[in-house]
């Protein structure tokens, strides 16, 4: 079953994707009661998905257009954003260029062969057996078709593709199999970071301003169950843009299951329906492990199998933005400057 949350006549809607369809759960009563968001529907999980899956299933043909509609993030305001590392491909590619871009010049030419082995070594000590994650801002979570501003404070935007887990109420301390019946469904997560602030924020208090810009956790464009969807570690996943980046990735990077994630997690805490918990950024799909920055304006298109395809803008900064590596000093302040260049930019 494929859901979404959607801009209807009085706010947001829960609907089931039939084709081409979106149908309104929120607009009838199933068993004498409404499921009036994604957040009722994930509560009383796995109840609420068989009798939704039965009340769709004739439904097909008495929905709208989706394409006459507008798909918001599949959970609005989130209780908690979780977002883990059990990408290590990503991580030890994305840690050689951000020590060498943060070395001084001479210095980075002559290490940057060895960062890459060292920080492999290393990472690879600091996960093993961990379960590691940042909590992330729950209010800047915004829907497919978004705009994300360039934050004031950074040159190197990025982006950060992700599956994302969604769960319902999960008890601390619950087994794999209690886990199992609650995971909500799987959508996509790009979570926006600017790099050049990062690797100060991580030797310091925590990832702070590098994470969270306005509009920068942008989740959809809908929220696949586990039985639609299939193997989550077998998903292909292709990030294209408007300047003719291709950048292509697979979730079998991953090193663990969603199911062993979310039950380490609840080792710790209880996890409140609508918890969005991202997995880690898949390999391969990021400008920090290319050393390939994005520009001002470019339009992304983040697309997983089996759930769709996450389209987001980039906004304009509104002054040449600081920063602690080399200078972008090509960087477009307006959409007509960018259209002039109208070109990949490297730095």
């Amino acid at each position: 079953m494929k859901l979404a949350t959607y801009t209807g006549p009085s706010g947001p809607e829960l609907g089931v994707v039939v084709e081409e369809e979106i149908i309104s759960v929120s607009s009838h009563e199933l068993e004498g009661r409404r499921i009036e968001s994604m957040q009722d529907y994930l509560r009383d999980l796995p109840h609420n998905r068989k009798i939704v899956e039965e009340w769709a299933s004739n439904k097909a043909g008495t929905g709208i257009a989706l394409r006459d509609t507008k798909l918001l993030s599949p959970v609005q305001r989130p209780p908690m954003l979780l977002d883990c590392s059990v990408a290590p491909r990503h991580l030890w590619q994305g840690s050689t260029t951000m020590f060498a871009r943060s070395l001084p010049r001479p210095i980075a030419a002559v290490a940057r062969p060895f960062i890459g082995p060292i920080s492999r070594r290393v990472l690879a000590r600091r996960l093993d057996g961990e379960m590691l994650y940042y909590k992330g801002r729950t209010t800047s979570v915004v829907g497919t078709g978004a705009t994300i501003p360039w934050p004031a404070y950074t040159a190197y935007l990025d982006i950060e593709p992700e599956l994302a887990i969604v769960v319902g109420d999960i008890d601390l301390g619950a087994s794999p199999e209690q886990v199992a019946a609650r995971i909500g469904g799987y959508t996509i997560l790009n979570d926006v970071s600017a790099r050049d602030v990062q690797l100060r924020e991580m030797m310091g208090t925590g990832l702070a301003a590098t994470k969270d810009m306005e509009n920068g956790n942008v989740l959809g464009p809908i929220l696949v169950t586990p039985d639609e969807f299939g193997d989550p570690l077998d998903r292909d996943v292709r990030v294209t843009t408007d300047l003719g980046r291709v950048w292509t990735g697979t979730t079998a990077d991953y090193t663990h299951d969603p199911v062993d994630v979310v039950t380490a997690i609840a080792e710790r805490q209880h996890l409140e329906a609508g918890t969005v918990i991202g997995m880690g950024t898949v390999a391969d799909t990021c400008g920090l492990e290319r050393d390939e920055w994005i520009e001002p304006g470019e339009s992304i298109w983040i697309e997983i199998a089996g759930i769709g395809t996450l389209h987001q803008s980039i906004g304009f900064p509104a002054i040449a933005p600081p920063t602690r590596w080399q200078s972008r000093t090509g960087l477009a302040l307006s959409p007509s400057q960018s259209a002039s260049t109208g070109q990949l930019g490297n730095s």
